[in-house]
């Protein structure tokens, strides 16, 4: 083999374990975006079964915690702003949604679940005007996001507004969410 071959070869070789790393290396990246670090928590985990047999203090503490070490897990904040509404701390759910749409780095639907999210819990502190306004902006965020949707519907009927609840029936938004709700049968399929 002359010293031209050989050169070649070493540079083929090198080249190859150069674009082998590089493969791994994305893999591995792309891993990581796909698995959040929160959830190899130990206290994620302890958090959803606390969640799941209805120990929702429990659940509020082991979640906290998982906050505390991984401060920008959206869906941790989102499931911890649901507890605290759940056991009557309102206004720390407020706080949690305001500091999650202050965040620049949401996608469209997790801002506009955070929209919907922040008017349910206006909605039950009685800040109905709040709530409509943020149902609103969840909607002109996500003109199709079920949550808020159902959230201004419940508002409606909370405050008996019979005539807005009709008015948003022959609207195509609600139309959407009581197709979501009831989904009508199939052609050929039975009644």
């Amino acid at each position: 083999m002359t010293d031209t071959a050989l050169l070649a070869v070493l540079l083929a070789t090198a080249a190859g374990a150069l674009a082998g790393g590089a493969w791994v290396a994305g893999r591995r990246k792309a891993g990581e975006r796909q698995r959040p670090g929160f959830r190899s928590s130990p206290h994620y985990t302890e958090g959803l079964h606390c969640l799941a047999t209805g120990q929702l203090e429990t659940a509020i503490h082991e979640l906290g915690k998982v906050l505390r070490d991984h401060p920008d897990a959206v869906e941790v904040q989102q499931v911890l702003s649901h507890l605290y509404r759940e056991v009557g701390k309102v206004e720390r759910a407020i706080e949690i949604h305001r500091a999650l749409l202050a965040r620049k780095d949401l996608t469209r639907a997790e801002r506009a679940y955070a929209l919907a999210s922040l008017g349910t819990d206006y909605r039950k502190a009685g800040m109905l005007d709040r709530a409509t306004q943020a149902y609103g902006d969840a909607l002109d965020v996500d003109p199709r996001n079920v949550h808020a949707l159902a959230g201004r519907q419940k508002l409606h009927e909370d405050q008996r507004s019979y005539s807005l609840l009709g008015e948003l029936a022959t609207r195509p938004r609600t139309r959407y969410l009581a197709r979501l709700r009831n989904p009508s049968p199939k052609v050929g399929e039975g009644s």
